[in-house]
């Protein structure tokens, strides 16, 4: 644990509280106002890097905020794999019903759309955002901005200040922690929360430090690695296709004769390969992968909820009908939902004219396009960098968390709440849950026995 210690300062800023909130996310934000509600008179403040609140969210689901999921709340921990059942208690004393009806108790609807995802009814993650800002105001927590922690120890109550018998009655507590910034401020707190994010995004001021604080306070940290990322394919970017997108489309992932991953979803081609909430779900699998040294493909079925015998019997059906239109024209019949350049790209990688007329198409040349389209395989090179992953995987090893209270097991009256933790979600507001939820575990948690 650092030492660091600085009479002078800590003798000139009285700043003290209950509890101190490193981070402003959804997590850090959540956890402060929970704290609050569970002791009104508790001293609370919140340590943010940047100027604002929230950076990241803004960011959430294109800007619209996919904030929680639709589905059962006990089904939550399956979601997240088989370490899933640590957030358990968390899902249960904060779960998506009471997520939706913490938000339309202030006024904010939801919307249900596809698989499940909830968003708010404008559609506007800035309308989350002033919600939460609105309720910390009503909370009288004090934020202080552009507070960039340098570091975290524990100090004795009797060194902090020398004041009055009743504030020091007030203020008792064995021993407090000193959070102190790069500027030199020294902020005390019986209790805090570390909410600071991982490492995706770095713009929004998500940048590790919190895996180096709690590094310093005796924590273990499982490798920081891409979630929810793009697929890099000089292939397909190759195939000239960005900005074409697919409703929804199954993607395996392959390595030797293992699939690794399936994943059905949204679909978009960019200039350095694929990305949509299909493609994000198996990032992390490809970069575990890769960065063992495994050669990854990735095949493509653009009709997932047809078997390809099925579209064989339609296509001989439509072929006798149509025996003299073009065989695109044909297609287009067929697949109404693949977009004309990528179907025009098939035609040429079968080998098949696309103003053939369809009754001259050989059976040989129609497979191969059949077999394109429920069977696309092209080579993954790997993923984007961890900067561009919609969340962390790896933080804070579970095993040294109270999943009751998300109280370190290291560290008396430390909790930790949010994207710090690992173990991330897959996307369709998984991971917004999950700092929702644990950061109001973690702020009921130590805003107890204060």
């Amino acid at each position: 644990m650092d030492t660091h210690t600085n009479s002078s300062v800590i003798k000139n800023n009285f700043k003290l509280y209950d509890i101190a909130v490193i981070g402003g996310g959804p997590a850090g934000i959540m956890a402060a106002i929970s704290a609050r509600n569970t002791n009104p008179k508790s001293r609370i403040c919140i340590l943010e890097k940047n100027s604002s609140l929230g950076r990241k969210l803004l960011l959430t689901g294109n800007g619209r905020c996919n904030f929680t999921s639709g589905i059962k709340t006990e089904d939550f921990i399956k979601y997240f794999g088989k370490k899933g059942r640590f957030f358990y208690d968390s899902f249960i004393e904060f779960s998506n019903s009471d997520l939706v009806n913490f938000f339309k108790k202030r006024g904010i609807f939801p919307s249900y759309e596809e698989d499940n995802k909830i968003f708010p009814k404008d559609g506007n993650s800035k309308t989350i955002l002033n919600c939460l800002e609105n309720e910390l105001i009503k909370s009288s927590i004090i934020i202080y901005y552009d507070f960039n922690v340098a570091g975290i120890s524990k100090i004795a109550s009797g060194n902090i200040v020398q004041t009055s018998d009743e504030l020091k009655s007030r203020f008792y507590y064995p021993e407090y922690f000193n959070i102190y910034s790069k500027s030199k401020i020294s902020i005390f707190s019986k209790k805090i929360i570390i909410s600071t994010g991982g490492l995706s995004y770095p713009q929004t001021g998500s940048t590790g430090d919190g895996y180096k604080l709690a590094e310093n306070l005796g924590h273990g940290i499982s490798e920081p690695s891409p979630s929810l990322i793009p697929l890099v394919s000089d292939y397909i970017s190759s195939m000239n296709l960005k900005g074409i997108s697919i409703k929804n489309a199954g993607l395996a992932v392959k390595s030797g004769d293992r699939i690794a991953g399936i994943k059905k979803g949204g679909l978009i081609f960019t200039h350095f390969g694929i990305s949509g909430p299909g493609p994000l779900s198996l990032g992390n699998i490809v970069y575990e992968l890769i960065k063992n040294k495994k050669e990854v493909y990735g095949i493509l079925d653009f009709r997932p909820e047809i078997s390809v015998e099925s579209i064989s019997a339609k296509y001989e059906k439509i072929r006798q009908t149509y025996s003299k239109k073009e065989i695109i024209s044909t297609m287009k019949l067929m697949f109404r939902d693949i977009p004309g350049e990528l179907a025009l790209k098939l035609f040429e990688i079968s080998g098949i004219d696309p103003h053939q007329k369809t009754g001259n198409i050989k059976k040989v040349d129609i497979a191969r396009f059949l077999n394109c389209i429920k069977k696309f395989t092209f080579k993954i090179d790997g993923t984007l960098s961890i900067n561009e992953a919609t969340v962390t995987e790896g933080g804070i090893l579970i095993k040294e968390i109270n999943p009751k209270t998300m109280q370190s097991k290291i560290v008396k009256n430390l909790y930790f709440a949010g994207e710090i933790i690992e173990i991330q979600g897959p996307e369709g507001g998984f991971n917004l849950q999950k700092a929702f939820s644990t950061g109001w575990l973690a702020g009921k948690s130590a805003a107890l026995n204060l």
